[in-house]
């Protein structure tokens, strides 16, 4: 019995360090898996100019209130095309700026916005921001 559970602790072992280790190891950019077709509602936003300074989480809380620099998700989301790394933004982009309440009110919607969200905050976690990858984590789970 103790022989067992000594196995099955190195191999647990084992694999968890695989497994961090390929996680570590992998550049995927924040949206791996989009699909083509949204339960989003992308067609109702307002266009946001970027000026020297902004932050996706700036915007966020400009459009979505204080306490709604969180969903800087949707924007990027709505914006993918045109944003790789949503820690790089340049002066004059023009980012549409999704109706939040709408896609809060889908269920769809939320429980996608919730994995968009989860995808980002792994790509954080690799890219070592664990800090913003926790928030997104602890975020998309009230989502």
């Amino acid at each position: 019995m103790i022989r067992k559970a000594f196995v099955t602790g190195i191999l647990s072992t084992v694999l968890v360090f695989t497994a961090g280790s390929l996680f570590a190891q992998s550049q995927i950019a924040p949206a791996p898996n989009v699909p083509d077709v949204s339960s989003l509602n992308l067609t109702a936003f307002q266009v946001h100019s970027v000026v020297q300074g902004d932050t996706l989480s700036k915007i966020a809380r400009r459009y979505y209130g204080e306490q709604g620099g969180y969903y800087f998700p949707l924007i990027l989301f709505a914006n993918r095309d045109q944003v790789s790394d949503p820690d790089v933004l340049y002066p004059g982009m023009q980012l549409d700026i999704p109706e939040l309440r709408i896609d809060l009110i889908n269920e769809a919607a939320r429980v996608e916005l919730k994995n968009y969200t989860m995808e980002l905050a792994y790509w954080y976690a690799r890219k070592g921001n664990n800090e913003m990858s926790d928030r997104l984590i602890s975020f998309a789970g009230g989502l």
